[in-house]
């Protein structure tokens, strides 16, 4: 019951943040962003991004090299936060089994999938989408760390922590 509940609610969040992906034009945050993108390679953002943005670079160079293999209309620059949103999902829903139960980690999970400030920032050519599910990820890591303390996942906790802040330093 828990997985049919679970397998609909992914069902509908992905299809929530994939729909009408490249309806709306690209808008100034994301235009800036492109432009970075398209001026520099991967090694220039290194240095120019910390320098001219409040960002690190680290989403800009994974989009440098996203642009270069898919181009930069609207649906192919949007589609990595959609799929960092739906790899969200269940992640949260790990978060939520993990914590209290079932029901709740399903119930997160609905709230989640259906939310439009979520929904929004997976259909944004911005960083925050991949920065959510990077701190799900290192929460999760963080329970694992305090039932089963091992140095693999202590380095797995410090990369995925690091991460998030190496994506939004906010």
């Amino acid at each position: 019951r828990y997985v049919v509940a679970l397998a609909g609610i992914l069902v509908v969040g992905a299809t929530l943040r994939l729909y009408g992906l490249g309806v709306e034009s690209i808008w100034v945050d994301e235009a800036i962003t492109l432009r970075f993108v398209e001026n520099h390679g991967p090694l220039e953002l290194l240095w120019v991004i910390p320098s001219e943005q409040p960002h690190l670079p680290p989403y800009y160079v994974f989009l440098d090299v996203w642009v270069a293999a898919f181009g930069t209309d609207a649906t192919a620059v949007r589609f990595p936060s959609a799929v960092f949103g739906i790899v969200s999902l269940p992640l949260l829903y790990l978060l939520g089994r993990k914590l209290f139960d079932r029901t709740t980690g399903l119930v997160a999970t609905l709230v989640f999938a259906v939310a439009p400030f979520q929904l929004y920032y997976a259909q944004e050519t911005r960083m925050y989408s991949l920065w959510t599910m990077l701190t799900l990820v290192s929460f999760l890591t963080f329970l694992r760390l305090r039932r089963q303390p091992t140095r693999r996942l202590a380095a797995g906790y410090g990369t995925a922590t690091l991460s998030t802040a190496a994506v939004h330093p906010f």
